[in-house]
């Protein structure tokens, strides 16, 4: 290189002595977290012993196995019941004990570590788990998983990963030479009493989310005198239905609405395909033309539907595309529900727009007849009764579920007059909107419990 300037690449990084536990470039390279030096710098391994206990699997004896749950979600068991070891196919376990703390080597990078709870006491795990006994003397357990499960950590667990996509196994050896910011216990108990303070704040927000959310559903019913019949049919006695309840002369199907009466309905009962006047689904335009996807036209698909409001939708369409593809823009106000997903596994997605929108082949738009019911009662009727719309309406595929049409519309429909529709529509309004206030403030709890961990331990 002639005379000049260096290249701005040629540079040294100098790293002292005593923090040269790893002769790897990635390791020297790949390890500035961030931590911050208000603390003593630790290294992992310090506190931290493998724990080896192996055993062999017996045939006729019953184990209990766990998985851990990435993001700091806990360790737990894998399955409901005991396991018989002639249904575990690897012979040689390691068993674990409670108040270990345990990574999965291959989800470290995904934060999947925590503590042996008391009731996993003696489960065991494959090599692809690593198990460590504590020095409590050191550290807690408790602020060792909030460390490790932060972001930046977790950035660095992925870069000693090494695999395919998803079978990356994180590196031991440069996992343990780490090292963290570690405070007296005192201190680290005093900060680990304010992250967890705020976390049981989140959860009494979220309970209570929860149990207004079932209030809703309870009181609804209750005020249409629509039942749940929890009894089983008991297959040996006669079983009668009303004739005004026969929808359809199909055993099958009357055995879809066994689930549910409404034998007590407090007003008149019609068919949803009588306050329907139409609905139609959408279609997706060439994901090839670049011109037809743009800034123009908001575009539904069902991975947008996880509101009752629909004001998040990822994906917009130019008005080419909307033309060309003979796609019809729906108004603010229009109610969309999903047909045809694999979340109608567990659930019915419904919802109303906040903006004109187009929808894909998956969804439905509804139009409704205004004079049998206000738009707000028929989207909270399917959304508090979609137990009803699965049980009887939706069909497994080959690939994917959907909603059969004819029995959607046969759904049974309790119909106020348009006043106490619009009395209910009130009440559910104000619960639903303390259930997101609820919710908004427990995911504010969250956060904010994070992010004082976070600036305690980070420059």
């Amino acid at each position: 290189m002639g005379k000049g300037k260096l290249s701005q690449h040629t540079r040294f990084s100098i790293v002292p002595f005593h923090e040269l536990f790893n002769w790897s470039v990635q390791y020297l390279t790949n390890t500035k977290i961030g931590f911050t030096t208000a603390y003593p710098m630790v290294r992992i391994g310090d506190f931290l012993k493998r724990n080896r206990t192996s055993i062999v699997i017996k045939d006729k004896e019953e184990y209990v196995r766990v998985k851990i749950k990435t993001h700091n979600g806990g360790v737990e068991r894998r399955e409901k019941k005991n396991v018989l070891g002639k249904d575990i196919g690897t012979k040689k376990q390691y068993v674990i004990y409670e108040g270990q703390f345990i990574i999965s080597k291959i989800d470290a990078r995904n934060g999947a570590m925590g503590i042996v709870p008391k009731e996993l006491e003696g489960a065991i795990v494959t090599q692809d788990f690593l198990p460590y006994d504590i020095d409590r003397d050191k550290i807690m357990p408790q602020y060792l998983v909030l460390v490790s499960t932060t972001k930046p950590f977790l950035d660095f667990c992925q870069s000693c990963s090494s695999g395919t996509t998803n079978r990356q196994r994180i590196d031991e050896e440069e996992l343990l030479d780490i090292k963290i910011p570690v405070p007296t216990l005192k201190e680290q108990e005093n900060i680990v009493s304010i992250y967890y303070k705020l976390i049981e704040e989140a959860k009494k927000s979220e309970k209570k989310a929860e149990e207004v959310d079932s209030e809703i559903k309870e009181w609804f019913t209750a005020n249409l005198g629509i039942s749940e019949n929890k009894t089983k049919r008991d297959n040996s006695i006669l079983q009668f239905i009303k004739y005004r309840n026969l929808i359809k002369w199909s055993i099958e199907e009357l055995q879809r609405y066994d689930k549910f009466s409404f034998d007590q309905a407090k007003y008149e009962v019609k068919r949803i395909g009588d306050v329907i006047l139409s609905f139609e689904g959408g279609k997706t335009p060439s994901t090839e033309r670049k011109d037809y996807w743009g800034e123009d036209v908001y575009w539904v698909s069902a991975k947008d539907m996880k509101e009752l409001y629909l004001l998040n939708i990822q994906d917009k369409l130019t008005q080419k595309g909307v033309n060309e593809s003979k796609l019809r823009i729906y108004p603010k106000w229009t109610i969309l529900g999903v047909f045809r997903s694999g979340i109608l596994r567990h659930s019915f997605p419904i919802c109303v727009t906040a903006y004109p929108v187009t929808i894909n082949q998956d969804l439905k738009a509804f139009s409704l007849d205004g004079k049998k019911t206000k738009k707000l009662y028929f989207m909270f009727y399917l959304n508090l009764l979609q137990d009803i719309v699965l049980n009887v309406a939706m069909k497994k595929g080959v690939t994917v579920e959907s909603i059969n049409t004819d029995a959607f519309m046969n759904i049974p429909f309790v119909c106020p007059p348009m006043i106490k529709q619009s009395e209910i529509v009130r009440y559910i309004y104000k619960k639903k909107k303390l259930i997101y206030q609820k919710r908004e403030e427990a995911k504010r709890l969250r956060i904010q419990a994070i992010n004082d961990f976070e600036t305690k331990i980070f420059m």
